[in-house]
């Protein structure tokens, strides 16, 4: 059985669970691919919420980081 929220930081090892899942979360560092946060359903946001929670979070967040949803 699959878990509800599983992290993989190894592609090779993976290549079957990445393959089943449908939702996830691809994080970069610095350039570099670091990991996939896997998650049992997709994000959902309204465009309201991603202008304002987006203006106040990149205002005070200050680090190299990307999220892919």
């Amino acid at each position: 059985m699959a878990k509800f929220f599983e992290s993989i930081r190894q592609l090779k090892s993976a290549s079957k669970t990445i393959r089943k899942r449908p939702q996830g979360i691809i994080e970069v560092r610095r350039g570099q691919w670091v990991s996939i946060h896997f998650c049992p359903w997709p994000m959902v946001i309204s465009s309201v919420e991603a202008r304002w929670m987006g203006r106040w979070r990149h205002q005070r967040v200050q680090r190299d980081q990307y999220l892919l949803f």
